[in-house]
């Protein structure tokens, strides 16, 4: 995993820092890759995540520039670093992704319309989730989650956020039976809330905890 260390000199990240969050992310994804497995009764592998920080112009103008419609589920957390984060795919990745896991239902059918969106909430579910619980988990920190959201629109993920929001993309590959789909993690914090997540690094850091990615 690699993260590009945009902005690590104002948020002060150093390169443990860097170690422990791309390994506690690289829990949640193996994690996450586990329990899809028995949910859909497929083997699913989620290749090492890689992981730019990303201001909020340069996270718009990413989307922006890829000009695509996308399928975005949305988890919105609270706690000591609160914010939202999502799974984001082009309608033709998801597509193709759900395809795979459904892979007895013809693409054209109104079955595999109706059940499309339910899938890609429940994969949605089940890497968000993860991943955030890695990230609470190790650094102990209770996060409450609101109900899951289905979105089309980039814009509508980003919501009310300020201009001062800070991002990791996590581009990420799934693949089901040596069919690959590619698909991104995205988690906002605003600048105070994500200098929160790092204190709460550095406190594990300090009790003896560490990570290499």
């Amino acid at each position: 995993m690699e993260l590009i260390k945009r902005h690590a000199r104002s948020m002060n990240l150093s390169e443990l820092q860097h170690d422990v969050l791309c390994e506690l992310i690289n829990i949640g994804m193996g994690r996450a890759a586990g329990a899809m497995n028995k949910m859909t009764r497929n083997h699913i592998d989620i290749s090492t995540p890689k992981v730019s920080l990303l201001s909020h112009k340069e996270l718009a103008s990413y989307y922006a520039r890829a000009g695509d419609k996308l399928d975005i589920i949305k988890l919105t957390f609270e706690g000591h670093f609160s914010g939202a984060t999502g799974l984001i795919f082009t309608q033709q990745n998801a597509t193709n992704f759900v395809s795979l896991l459904l892979k007895d239902i013809d693409i054209h059918s109104r079955v595999f319309a109706a059940l499309r969106e339910d899938s890609l909430k429940e994969v949605g579910n089940i890497a968000l989730i993860w991943i955030m619980g890695a990230l609470s988990n190790a650094l102990k920190e209770h996060l409450k989650y609101q109900p899951l959201e289905y979105l089309t629109e980039f814009e509508s993920f980003l919501g009310s956020t300020r201009e001062d929001i800070l991002a990791l993309l996590i581009k990420t590959i799934f693949e089901v039976e040596n069919q690959r789909t590619s698909g991104e993690i995205v988690i906002l914090f605003n600048q105070e809330k994500f200098a929160s997540l790092i204190d709460s690094i550095n406190a594990l850091i300090d009790g003896g905890g560490s990570g290499c990615c």
